[in-house]
């Protein structure tokens, strides 16, 4: 009765047909088609139908980005999988009125909750076991004990045959010294120049370590910062991690700085979260990779971002950014 009316084009038949297919009384439950009849009954000028359609458009899509990454966390589907930030982001599509997140979410519940009476069981289990065990463990710590004793006294002998070994070798060297300057004949010039060669070569690559070390330490800390100035909405100390070459999809870094002042002023309650950190070094830069979730009051993303940074005298600055959202 009610479809054929609302086929007929009546609009309050329409609406109570949307009504119905939004909140799953009498139909499955079905987004789009509440929206279908919601729009045929907007589209004559309806203002209620107007403002049903509306306020559904914006939850559907809040729904529905809220349920896909529930299924992401859920997955690990380019994420750790994480059931607690599931059910998190499920229990925010359930909220509003998405059925099948509300399933999701029971089901996941269950499952989480059944996983953890399984530890719970494994661990009165293992309480009992080492109940039963003790003897043995005290007797290991016994056993352990003499044992470290023993290396003890072995490494105290090997350490006094060693630096007797060190004294007889300094004793032969300075021997040697005073045979060759008494003899200056005797000193043997190439195997001087290969000695001081192989400790130049030496001092030289665990200089190129260190540095290597140091910059990758340094840019690993200040990508903390950034990640921070970020959440904080400090627009200053944020643009001061970006080198004045830097120009994103801007022609220069002017306009680019005037889009992201702009851009800070919108969300609020921003949480950035980097996972799967990676960083390696090349000649001159140092790239950082890791998988970046955003959110905000009003909006979410995930994706791959890749920072380079760059000497900038003795500090690091960003000279390229790229970003690529999970499908």
């Amino acid at each position: 009765m009610l479809l054929d009316l609302a086929d007929k084009g009546i609009p309050e038949a329409q609406i109570n047909l949307g009504m119905m297919f939004e909140s799953g009384q009498g139909v499955p439950q079905d987004y789009k088609e509440a929206i279908r009849w919601y729009r045929l009954a907007a589209d004559p000028g309806h203002i209620k139908a107007q403002e049903k359609l509306n306020l559904l458009l914006k939850k559907s899509t809040a729904a529905q980005i809220n349920f896909g990454l529930g299924t992401t966390f859920e997955r690990g589907q380019g994420v750790p999988q994480n059931y607690n930030e599931a059910i998190r982001w499920y229990r925010l599509a359930a909220d509003l009125g998405l059925i099948k997140a509300q399933e999701k979410l029971n089901l996941l519940l269950n499952k989480t909750k059944e996983h953890l009476q399984e530890n719970t069981a494994s661990s009165k289990e293992f309480k009992s076991l080492k109940e039963k065990s003790s003897k043995e463990i005290k007797d290991l710590r016994i056993a352990t004990a003499s044992l470290r004793s023993e290396l003890n006294q072995i490494k105290s002998e090997k350490g006094k045959t060693i630096e007797a070994t060190n004294q007889v070798n300094v004793k032969a060297k300075q021997e040697k010294l005073a045979s060759i300057s008494a003899n200056p004949s005797e000193l043997n010039t190439g195997s001087v120049s290969f000695q001081g060669d192989a400790f130049n070569e030496a001092r030289y690559s665990a200089e190129t370590f260190l540095t290597s070390l140091s910059s990758k330490e340094l840019v690993s800390k200040h990508i903390e910062k950034w990640v921070r100035a970020w959440e904080k909405q400090d627009m200053e100390l944020y643009l001061s991690f970006y080198s004045k070459e830097f120009k994103g999809s801007k022609e220069r870094h002017a306009d680019w700085r005037t889009s992201r002042q702009a851009a800070f002023k919108r969300p609020t309650n921003i949480s950035i979260q980097l996972q799967n950190i990676q960083i390696s070094q090349n000649k001159g830069t140092v790239e950082i990779n890791f998988t970046q979730t955003f959110k905000s009051d009003g909006y979410s993303d995930i994706g791959i971002k890749e920072l380079v940074w760059v000497k900038n005298g003795s500090d690091w600055r960003i000279i390229k950014e790229t970003w690529m959202p999970h499908k």
